[in-house]
């Protein structure tokens, strides 16, 4: 995820479901997801995304905070 969003290639997230079929693990329905694709779509266009905070609550939820400007 960290690679994907903050490198050259973001608009794999939107083939999250096949690029990672993984996926429906974590994210079971699509509203635990698309929240970061309306961040990333908000932010500045010329900008990559930037983790500003990393984290993992009970060994398995990343806490990861971005900034998209």
């Amino acid at each position: 995820m960290v690679d994907t969003l903050t490198g050259s290639r973001p608009n794999d997230l939107l083939e999250y479901e096949r690029q990672a079929p993984e996926a429906r693990w974590n994210h079971p329905t699509p509203e635990h997801f698309l929240p970061l694709l309306v961040a990333l779509g908000a932010g500045t266009p010329s900008v990559v995304p930037h983790r500003v905070h990393a984290s993992v609550t009970l060994g398995v939820l990343a806490m990861d905070a971005y900034v998209f400007a």
